[in-house]
Order: structure tokens, then C-alpha cells, then sequence
């Protein structure tokens, strides 16, 4: 309840409706999707029921109290079908900093060249990632990580060009 985000969800259900409903647009029972800044599931619960069991949900998030959340969030409904990653998605593999804002854990943020006294988090491309799939069929891909969305879409150029999925950013 200290969370701007949990705050809106708490008012208002929903943080960002247009795109909460085009997403659920764009999917099908069975499709699966990358939901990159899944922070504490707006988006990767209601997708994980639209999908069903057949489907699956990739919810990538590098900060620890939000994946934290929507662990809690992903047992209490009962859904297998989401993998939580705990890690930011760049154009490259390695580690990185992150600025977590103390009362909006959305807009942490991933700093690259950060310096030593920042929190540090796992890095990878989204590229990589798919790679580790058993069988990937990504039907959309939601972006939202606080402006280094070009970099997830760098590191993602050639899942883009295999999938060719539905991308909102």
C-alpha cells in the first residue's frame, strides 16, 4: 500500500486499462507471452488466465519486492503458468545497477555503468532467453522498463524476427 502502483490497483484495479485490454485482445488460449517489467503482475495474472494452462506467461522483473509480490500474487490464484525471471532483459548479458524509488517500485529503473553503491541485478537478452524455451511460440511481447525499452528490443532482434509477435511497449 506504500507502492504507487499497489496503490492505483488497490483505487482503481487497474493501472493502465487500454493496455491491460489490448493485450488480452491479442492473446488466445494456448499463446504465450513475455511480459518484460512484469513488476507486481497488472499484467501477467490476467494474461495467465486468458492463456490457460495450455499457455504461458514469461513475467520478467529484476526488482525483488516486486517478484516477491507476484510470487505471493501466482499462488494465492492458483497459476502454474507463470514463470517468474527474476532479471532485467537489455541488449546484453552480465550485470547491471538498478534504482529502485522507495515508493514506486514501477519505475525502478536498470543503469548500466552504474557505480559499486548501486543495488545490482542479473542482466540477459531477451534473445537468450528464448533460446532456454523448450518451445517457444511468443504470440506478444509487453515492454514497459522505464525507457531502455530500445535496448530489450536489441537484444530481442532475432526472437522478433522468428515470432513475429504482437509488441507493446
Amino acid at each position: 500500500t506504500k507502492d504507487y502502483i499497489g496503490q492505483m490497483i488497490i483505487l482503481f484495479g487497474d493501472l493502465d486499462p487500454t493496455a491491460s485490454i489490448f493485450i488480452l485482445a491479442n492473446v488466445s488460449v494456448g499463446d504465450q507471452l513475455i511480459d518484460v517489467g512484469a513488476n507486481i503482475g497488472v499484467i501477467s495474472l490476467p494474461a495467465a488466465k486468458k492463456v490457460g494452462q495450455t499457455g504461458k506467461v514469461l513475467a520478467i522483473e529484476p526488482n525483488e519486492k516486486c517478484t516477491y509480490a507476484l510470487a505471493l500474487s501466482k499462488s494465492e490464484n492458483k497459476l502454474q503458468n507463470i514463470q517468474i525471471i527474476e532479471s532485467a532483459l537489455m541488449s546484453f548479458n552480465g550485470r547491471a545497477g538498478i534504482d529502485i524509488p522507495p515508493t514506486s517500485f514501477g519505475q525502478s529503473r536498470v543503469l548500466v555503468g552504474a557505480t559499486e553503491s548501486s543495488q545490482q541485478c542479473d542482466v540477459r537478452t531477451l534473445d537468450s532467453l528464448v533460446s532456454e524455451l523448450a518451445r517457444p511460440r511468443i504470440r506478444l511481447l509487453k515492454i514497459d522498463v522505464e525507457g531502455n525499452e530500445p535496448k530489450v528490443l536489441e537484444g530481442g532482434k532475432s526472437m522478433i524476427g522468428t515470432f513475429h509477435p504482437v509488441v507493446l511497449c
